[in-house]
């Protein structure tokens, strides 16, 4: 089975209303899905974290914000714990560092013996092939984030 990262951008009336009714995070996902306020970032999301947070599941904040979020959401739960968002303050100060971090620092950070070292998902011997598929799911996080902080709005991130 694998362990995929969705991640959604929406504004605070309609994460309230997720709040209150799990259901209504679903109608969303099936109209948004595959559209720039819906993302799914596959396996690329504990390489991105690691990179990030030179962590393999914590790290400081906002760095671990970008892939893990802060507060969860426990009725929604992809199999692999629950969804949890950022508030549009938390998504601010992800975008912040993410337009701090250009493509071309992600990508000499990027260390393969250390990925692997570190059992990053999906615990396999990276290569040059997975640092340009990681770094092409990069380019559509900070997009999402970029488009969420310009409108104010929240983040949801799930792992199923």
């Amino acid at each position: 089975m694998s362990m995929c990262e969705m991640l959604m951008r929406l504004s605070k009336n309609q994460l309230n209303k997720i709040l209150r009714n799990k259901d209504y995070f679903w109608t969303l996902w099936d109209e948004w899905r595959g559209t720039d306020r819906c993302i799914d970032i596959d396996k690329a999301w504990h390489g991105i974290h690691y990179l990030f947070a030179k962590s393999t599941w914590e790290g400081p904040t906002p760095e671990r914000w970008i892939i893990f979020g802060d507060t969860p959401i426990p009725a929604l739960d992809g199999g692999y714990g629950p969804a949890r968002y950022l508030t549009p303050a938390q998504v601010k100060e992800v975008n912040a560092l993410l337009e701090d971090t250009p493509r071309e620092e992600l990508s000499n950070r990027y260390d393969s013996d250390k990925l692997f070292k570190a059992d990053i998902y999906p615990s396999f011997r990276w290569d040059e092939e997975d640092e340009k598929y990681l770094l092409y799911h990069y380019d559509q996080l900070k997009d999402l984030y970029q488009k969420a902080a310009k409108a104010g709005e929240c983040v949801i991130m799930s792992i199923s």
